[in-house]
């Protein structure tokens, strides 16, 4: 009979804690969180916001309801966001909805892999099998990249710039979409923007409804949220950075920051002050603070660029250097700076020609703006690379008949160039002009080198460097 009775409150506890699962994924996050993990699960405050907010937008889902916006979750290292969005989110989902579809994406097929691993641990745990008893997994279809349970639903696993082509999903989840040694590539960055923005949303199972959840730490300027937020539509933006600044998103849980910290416990004042060490200011600001330029500034300091009203009376020498591109509205913007130097040793910004202009609009534009500067002003043409690069460069010169033009090929990467400019500008020697182009290229110099555009610092740093060059610069010791 004390054998039946302690079955019974067994079962009744069961029943009663499968319930409280279903209802909260906060509460299923925190029970299935030592499959994964032998550490104790210590909860902080964002633990609750995330989960909570990934419910809200799930229960929508599960409602057929029309979505009312995805999710982007920016938070550091370290503060469990795989472990709640890419492990435990898509295993709460099927106690819901055991049909759901889930599509899920990582940087690079390995991680992926892992936390699709992670994910199955928690469906095939003894303890998920006895309070859900309805989820098992197929035989025929129990893989490490893809599984899926005798209800239809499934969870696959993509990487970055994989092939999703014949996949639906109700739930769409890229977890650290690019690398943080890709910050730097435009190429990889390209890739990510594409996949996140042009490939994933074709994926859905009912556009309307679906949901996607974004979670990654920020990498760049131009990064797959900062290109998400640049398109605009329903987003809600949730951003937890390491300390308390502007930047919490939103505002009203600047509250739960304790001595201006996120997370006492794993990022105390002393582990981030080690990561500030090993990462640098730049590094420190993406993937701590959540925002792809440190307080200060990144490689240039803008707020020692001093802006006068007027030209500099006592300007010794100046030159118009172009940065050229040959795509209409978009793709990178052709750059042409006046950069010039006075009698005390003072560089000057001292005026900037920029658009997306083809080669038919915008070799016009170099000849006018030449014309408007005389030709007392040098000019310096970047070459792009290969024989057609040396042809289009030559070509511009040969319009320019008149001007002293000098076709450069740059050499090296572009923050190794920017390097000699940006000591100018942090030692406070640099002055500009006052005008309509002044916020433009100080976005671009704040972010740069993670910057979305750079073609105003390459001019800059192309004219600078023939600017002082021991051979063509005269009058200022």
């Amino acid at each position: 009979m004390i054998r039946k009775t302690t079955e019974l409150m067994q079962i009744n506890e069961d029943i009663f804690l499968a319930e409280a699962c279903r209802s909260s994924f906060l509460i299923f996050f925190k029970e299935f969180w030592e499959v994964n993990n032998h550490e104790k699960l210590v909860i902080n405050f964002h633990h609750e916001v995330l989960c909570n907010e990934l419910q809200k937008v799930a229960e929508r889902v599960f409602d057929g309801k029309e979505k009312l916006y995805d999710l982007i979750i920016n938070v550091p290292p370290s503060t469990s966001k795989s472990s709640i969005c890419s492990i435990a989110f898509p295993a709460w989902i099927w106690t819901r909805m055991p049909h759901a579809v889930i599509i899920c994406t990582s940087c690079e097929s390995r991680l992926a892999e892992r936390l699709s691993r992670k994910c199955r641990d928690i469906i095939k745990s003894d303890k998920y099998k006895k309070l859900f008893s309805e989820i098992e997994i197929r035989r025929d279809n129990d893989g490490v990249q893809t599984f899926g349970n005798t209800l239809g639903g499934e969870r696959l696993t993509f990487s970055t710039g994989g092939n999703p082509t014949g996949s639906h999903a109700h739930f769409i989840i890229p977890d650290d979409p690019l690398k943080v040694l890709d910050g730097d590539s435009d190429a990889e960055k390209y890739k990510a923007n594409l996949f996140q923005n042009e490939v994933l949303p074709s994926r859905k199972v009912d556009s309307a409804v679906s949901v996607e959840a974004l979670i990654m730490q920020r990498i760049a300027q131009d990064d797959p949220t900062g290109s998400k937020l640049e398109l605009g539509g329903k987003i809600k933006h949730l951003c937890f950075p390491a300390e308390l600044s502007d930047n919490v998103k939103p505002a009203k849980y600047k509250r739960f920051y304790k001595d201006g910290l996120l997370d006492p416990v794993r990022l105390s004042r002393s582990v981030l002050d080690e990561k500030k060490a090993i990462l640098g200011s730049f590094g420190y600001a993406c993937q701590y603070m959540q925002t792809p330029i440190p307080r200060e500034g990144g490689m240039f300091k803008t707020a020692r660029i001093q802006i006068e009203d007027e030209r500099p009376y006592n300007l010794v020498r100046s030159i118009r250097s172009w940065d050229t591109a040959g795509l209409k509205d978009r793709g990178c913007y052709t750059a042409g700076c006046e950069i010039g130097i006075d009698t005390r040793g003072v560089i000057w910004f001292l005026d900037m020609v920029r658009g997306q202009w083809d080669f038919s609009e915008r070799e016009p534009i170099i000849k006018q703006t030449a014309t408007a500067d005389g030709k007392n002003i040098p000019i310096i043409i970047e070459r792009q690379g290969g024989s057609s690069g040396l042809e289009v460069a030559e070509a511009t010169a040969r319009m320019l008949m008149g001007w002293e033009v000098i076709i450069d090929l740059p050499t090296g990467n572009k923050a190794d160039r920017a390097g000699p400019l940006a000591s100018q500008v942090n030692n406070g020697n640099v002055k500009m002009v006052r005008g309509a182009w002044n916020r433009a290229l100080i976005d671009e110099l704040q972010y740069f080198p993670a910057s979305k555009y750079k073609d105003q610092v390459d001019a800059l740093s192309q004219g600078f460097a023939h600017l002082v060059d021991d051979g063509k610069f005269y009058g200022v010791l």
